[in-house]
């Protein structure tokens, strides 16, 4: 009994890691049904499917929790990058936000097509002396826009990314800062084992 007792303590780490290993693998296992349930209902539209989303997230684990949300989380750089470089609302698209991609697409659409109009109405008028009021007014009109969409396309990534990933956390009941410990401890010829949860709230 000594004897066994010894090589326990000698690999108590490896007896702790493979522990580990089983806990976790339960867990995914276990709740595989729940997790590509509430999976398919995130897919779906977050917004549209949040109730039930938060209904069934009350059968999640915490890891599966993370698991979810690091998976369905919303990135904010890519789709800034590309809503400041091009525009037309690619990065919004992108991000899976239809409405901001609308609005950036309607919004350049109209501020260029004024544009163009009025700086062909001037250029058409260097010719005859005369530079058009009209023409000028729609170029300045179509500028004064297309810098408003710009500016609405670098911000609306950020709110959009905010508002998802918030609301993700909430219909999952996601703590970002919780965590989930093993905790194993042999003392003389006991050898106990357990798991810690922490979960810091804001």
């Amino acid at each position: 009994m000594k004897l066994i007792l010894k090589k326990i303590w000698k690999n108590k780490k490896l007896i702790t890691l493979v522990m580990y290993f089983i806990f976790i693998g339960s867990t995914i296992c276990g709740a595989d049904s729940v997790m590509g349930k509430v999976a398919g209902l995130i897919k779906g539209g977050l917004f549209e499917n949040e109730t039930n989303i938060l209904n069934e997230s009350g059968n999640l684990k915490e890891l599966e929790k993370r698991m979810l949300y690091d998976d369905f989380k919303k990135d904010n750089i890519l789709p800034f990058a590309l809503n400041f470089l091009i525009g037309a609302g690619l990065g919004s698209f992108i991000q899976g936000d239809t409405d901001g991609g609308i609005i950036a697409v309607v919004g350049d659409g109209i501020g260029l097509g004024l544009f163009t109009i009025g700086y062909v109405g001037i250029y058409s008028s260097i010719y005859s002396g005369s530079i058009s009021s009209a023409s000028t007014l729609m170029v300045t009109s179509g500028s004064i826009i297309m810098l408003g969409t710009r500016i609405f396309e670098c911000i609306r990534p950020f709110a959009y990314a905010s508002k998802y990933n918030t609301t993700l956390k909430n219909s999952i009941r996601y703590y970002e800062n919780s965590s989930i410990g093993l905790i194993s401890e042999i003392k003389g010829n006991k050898f106990a084992m357990g798991f810690n949860l922490s979960i810091e709230l804001n």
